[in-house]
Parts: C-alpha cells; structure tokens; sequence
C-alpha cells in the first residue's frame, strides 16, 4: 500500500502511471478554479454594466417642471443649483426677486429650476423635498425656505426633521409631503437632474442657460436683456 495520502486514491496504478494521474489532476484543478475566477468576474462585471446602464436604459418617468413664469416667453432661462451651495443661496435671497420682478412676473421669461445636487447626501434629501412639495403647488414657496434655512454643506440644516419642519412652514399637508419622501419617490429624478447638468456642460453652481447659453449669475440679467432685444 502507498503510504503517501495523494497516492493512496490510486492503488493500482504503476508509479508512473499514478503520477501522470495526479498532474492531470492538478490541472483539472487549475482549468476549473480557473473557469471559476473567469465567471466569477464575468458576473461581477455584467453586474457593474448593468447599475450603469440601467438609468440610461429605463430613466426615471419625466418629473414636475420646477417653474414659473410663461411657458410661450420668448426667454426661457434655466438655473442649475444646489441647496447647499452659498453662492445659490446669496443668488436665492438677492437677485432672484429682481429677476422675477423684471422679466418672469411680466411674462417675458420662462424661468425653470433644475437641482445640481453635488455636494452631499443633504443637497439629494432637500432636492427630494423640494420635488415633493412640488406635489402640492409649493415648490416655490419650499424653495425659498430651503435656501432661507441653509447654514453649511452637511452640516444637519437638511435632516429629515428639519425637512419635514419647513414642509409645515410651506402650509403643505405634512403626512402627504412625510409619505412622498419617504417613499423616495423622487430619488431616480434627482439623480437624473445631476445627470442633465452633466450633459449640458454645467460644473459650477449657480449657473444659468439662458436660451441654451451659459451664463453667471452676474451676467443673468443682461443676458435676458439682450436675449429679448433679438429678433
């Protein structure tokens, strides 16, 4: 009898032909850990595929149109921004009233809000609210309680308590608002608001297109301007 273990399995077998036995099945090993590696790493990989190209393939049902003014404006200014962004902020609370009082109560332009959702987990949540309060025709109201209640990236000014607080503030029905961001409802849409800025060249916020030009905040009100004297 073969004291060696490996051996032992082949009893019968010459010691030569007993070695050939055991290479072979060395490499049966091999050839099957390696058939396992590959398909182990197809998978992870149809895997990955598949989270990146599912929002491309079943993008989410279009959303509300964050926006006011005359949709038959012959100016149609977009803003992409974020909740927690300082300088949306100081845009929000200083020269949007100015805007609207000038050109979008007026008629001449159609102003649409689009959340650039960058810097955090707080700007996704508030841009979720703010979709959720647009549920209810509050979306501007809650807008504007949204940049007056800012106080720093992700620093708590956004938790789901203050949400639902300033939801109550807005005089929007709270269970329903609750319910709405709860149910992540619109998560798919903010994401794929990110995405739309991506697409349309826009790395900084606030930014502007106005009439599909960039634009700054500090130009806005010329651009509109001049976008209105073209014929």
């Amino acid at each position: 009898m073969y004291t060696n273990t490996q051996e032992s399995d082949f009893p019968f077998m010459s010691p030569k032909s007993l070695r050939t036995e055991m290479r072979e099945r060395r490499h049966r090993n091999q050839r099957n850990q390696t058939i396992f590696t590959l398909t182990a790493a197809g998978i992870i990989a149809l895997l990955l595929l598949a989270f990146f190209l599912y929002p491309v393939l079943f993008p989410p049902a279009p959303g509300p149109t964050l926006a006011k003014g005359n949709p038959q404006a012959k100016v149609v200014v977009e803003e992409f921004a974020d909740y927690q962004c300082p300088a949306c902020q100081a845009y929000q609370l200083g020269m949007a009233p100015e805007i609207d009082a000038s050109y979008v109560n007026s008629g001449q332009a159609y102003f649409i809000f689009k959340p650039f959702s960058f810097l955090g987990d707080e700007s996704f949540q508030a841009a979720e609210a703010a979709y959720c309060a647009s549920d209810q025709g509050k979306f501007w109201e809650y807008h504007q309680l949204l940049f007056k209640n800012q106080k720093g990236e992700n620093v708590g000014s956004f938790t789901r308590e203050n949400l639902l607080s300033l939801a109550e503030q807005a005089g929007l029905d709270v269970d329903t608002f609750r319910n709405c961001y709860d149910s992540q409802k619109y998560t798919r849409q903010v994401q794929a608001d990110v995405q739309t800025a991506h697409n349309k060249g826009i790395n900084s916020t606030p930014s502007f297109l106005v009439n599909g030009k960039k634009v700054s905040a500090g130009q806005l009100d010329a651009a509109i301007s001049a976008a209105l004297q073209t014929p």
